[in-house]
């Protein structure tokens, strides 16, 4: 697991703000650990849950806790993260950073369809002129599966 620290340093280094010749204050590593507690817990009203673990103070959150973000989303956390504060610190977000967090935040999402069995009472679709006397159906192929390895079709037959 990423703790909340590592977070905001990646972030602050995507802002060349970590490095060799400077280093974040302290009173800018506290806001940004204040940003982070409030940009993750806002995705939830998006819709997004990536498994962050909220401080028990939002106000006053540990850089030694564990964030509950796997490593994987990381990057896309830091580089928002970086967009998020970096007006706070008297800096504009450099484009190229700007489409990599908005990249990175979509892909946070689950493009998943959901899968359904077919109805072969529905019809295929709606608009077709062809067929308009004879609708095209769902197939009635697909059987659900109950238990014992039986089909659902096995017992209404």
């Amino acid at each position: 697991m990423v703790t909340k620290g590592e977070i905001v340093k990646t972030a602050l280094d995507m802002l060349a703000i970590n490095g060799a010749l400077t280093s974040a204050s302290p009173d800018t590593n506290s806001k940004f650990l204040r940003f982070l507690e409030m940009m993750v817990m806002s995705w939830t009203n998006k819709g997004l849950s990536i498994g962050f673990k909220q401080a028990e103070d939002i106000m006053y959150p540990d850089a030694s806790d564990e964030s509950g973000i796997v490593v994987d989303d990381m990057a896309a956390v830091a580089s928002n993260l970086a967009v998020f504060g970096c007006n706070s610190i008297g800096m504009m977000p450099p484009p190229s950073l700007k489409n990599i967090a908005h990249d990175a935040y979509v892909a946070l999402f689950v493009a998943n369809p959901i899968q359904r069995v077919s109805n072969p009472y529905m019809p295929n679709g709606t608009g077709c002129s062809t067929g308009a006397w004879t609708p095209s159906y769902q197939s009635g192929e697909d059987y659900l599966d109950v238990e014992n390895n039986g089909q659902l079709g096995d017992l209404t037959e």
